[in-house]
């Protein structure tokens, strides 16, 4: 076996095959020259274990690719004299060489994968520090930059304003938008082959998609994940690995829940689950998803169980919102299974994170969830005041729907004691929020009943809530035909 230290030039070279990098840019990188490299490889300088992983470091690389080189060198560097009282005869030695070479090619594609792993984190790493830069540029200069400077031009930065998009969608679907629609114009820029740009931007609309579903612009959202489907799986063939392929699914899923096409959000979400589990992706954020379908679709209790699952990854990952979520879906279940003390004690630690975040939207959903709980512990006085700022807040961010809804509570809780007047100034805008959105003629049809009901007097609050409850059933995704 050879000796330790001349494995390192062999290792050396290994690197630099490995990361695909040319002589004089190995060389550029390390400071030094072309003949000191060549020295160094050939063994001809001194090259310590201590002065190999500098060099690893300044190639971009982890100590881990270190070890790899290593024992890539350990295979194929240059073999021990043969012992000459017992030489290997021609078959012998062709046994050997195959089997060297057998382990040679299983070794080289593990550490093509290992370096592959090293260098996109290393791009990740450089697109996270680029964009807490960028986010500090004016939002009117942001397009010019990515449009004309080519270090913003890569698929790293293209992904982290993805990220920063969903992160956003939650507390600010307008600006979540605009993160997404710069990502469609990086992606579009990168450099590679076409295949690659395209499989970028359908990775890109789909936080365009969900931008404009946390919106509740559902007909355009519906166009974008139509983007999706015709760039971003046809392309897989030109993508390394890259991009986590669950996400799209996901976004689109969440688009088919608020949809109240739970067959086809569900179907999604097992889809994203397999691919997810197969990449090695934490499934926390697909269980979530998947549990508020459930919910959304009466099935409580399988909601709970699938949140039980979600736990072990949310916790794994740390990530604030997903905890947030976690807390704001659980303390919903609660109260649809009617164990409003619990609810309650849930109720500050999630209103706490919320405010960790920092987010307006968080805060007033919490809010419109605090009011839903006072009307479950039967105190419709205290619950009123949150419901009117949860409805302003979203009114003011252009969420009409959310706000028509969280209308239909006040007017349930106006009708319990007979105040029409207030019911009457609150349903005001209630038809051409939904008309606007889109919406079925059943759900027009229920809305004009509830109207004229109201008019005569012969509303209740029990109307209200049913309404409430069953009017995101028939949200559009297209434009009522004419005539409709």
């Amino acid at each position: 076996m050879p000796d330790s230290t001349r494995l390192h030039p062999i290792a050396l070279r290994i690197l630099g095959a490995a990361l695909d990098l040319e002589k004089g840019e190995i060389a550029d990188r390390l400071g030094i020259s072309r003949g000191t490299l060549r020295r160094l490889e050939a063994g001809r300088g001194q090259l310590s274990r201590s002065r190999l992983e500098e060099i690893a470091a300044a190639l971009g690389t982890a100590e881990e690719g270190v070890e790899a080189a290593l024992a890539a060198a350990e295979i194929l560097g240059p073999a021990d004299s043969d012992d000459d009282l017992l030489p290997l005869s021609p078959v012998e030695r062709r046994a050997v060489e195959r089997a060297v070479g057998a382990a040679a090619a299983g070794l080289r594609k593990w550490l093509v994968g290992r370096f592959r792993a090293a260098k996109i984190r290393t791009e990740r790493a450089a697109a996270e520090e680029l964009f807490q830069h960028f986010r500090a540029t004016p939002p009117d200069q942001r397009p010019i930059l990515v449009d004309l400077d080519p270090e913003f031009q890569t698929w790293a930065f293209c992904e982290r304003l993805c990220q920063e998009s969903a992160k956003t969608a939650a507390a600010d679907p307008r600006k979540a938008l605009a993160w997404a629609n710069l990502a469609l114009r990086v992606g579009g820029r990168v450099a590679g082959t076409k295949g690659w740009r395209l499989r970028l931007q359908g990775y890109a609309w789909a936080f365009v998609g969900n931008a404009r579903r946390a919106g509740n612009d559902f007909r355009s959202a519906e166009a974008a994940f139509s983007r999706v489907r015709k760039l971003f799986e046809p392309n897989a063939e030109h993508d390394p690995g890259i991009l986590d392929a669950s996400r799209p699914l996901d976004l689109e899923a969440s688009l088919r829940r608020d949809q109240r096409r739970f067959a086809e959000a569900l179907s999604l979400l097992d889809r994203a689950l397999v691919v997810a589990a197969e990449a090695g992706v934490p499934l926390g954020r697909l269980y979530l998803n998947k549990a508020s379908t459930l919910e959304q679709m009466g099935n409580v209790e399988a909601a709970l169980g699938t949140l039980r699952a979600a736990l072990p990854w949310v916790e794994a990952d740390g990530d604030p919102r997903q905890r947030l979520a976690i807390g704001l879906n659980l303390t919903v279940y609660l109260l649809h299974l009617g164990r409003v003390t619990e609810a309650a004690e849930l109720l500050p630690e999630v209103r706490s994170r919320a405010i960790d975040l920092g987010g307006e939207l968080d805060l007033l959903r919490v809010l419109w969830l605090a009011g839903r709980l006072r009307v479950a512990e039967g105190d419709p006085d205290a619950a009123l005041p949150a419901l009117d700022q949860a409805r302003r807040g979203f009114a003011e961010r252009g969420l009409a729907c959310d706000a028509a809804l969280v209308g239909l509570e006040e007017a349930a809780l106006d009708l319990d004691g007979g105040r029409f007047t207030e019911v009457r100034a609150r349903i005001r805008d209630l038809l051409p929020a939904f008309e606007a959105q889109g919406i079925t003629r059943e759900g027009l049809a229920a809305i004009h009943l509830f109207v004229q009901a109201v008019e005569r007097e012969a509303a209740t609050g029990r109307m209200a809530r049913e309404l409430a409850a069953t009017l995101p059933r028939h949200l559009l995704t297209r434009p009522l035909p004419i005539g409709s």
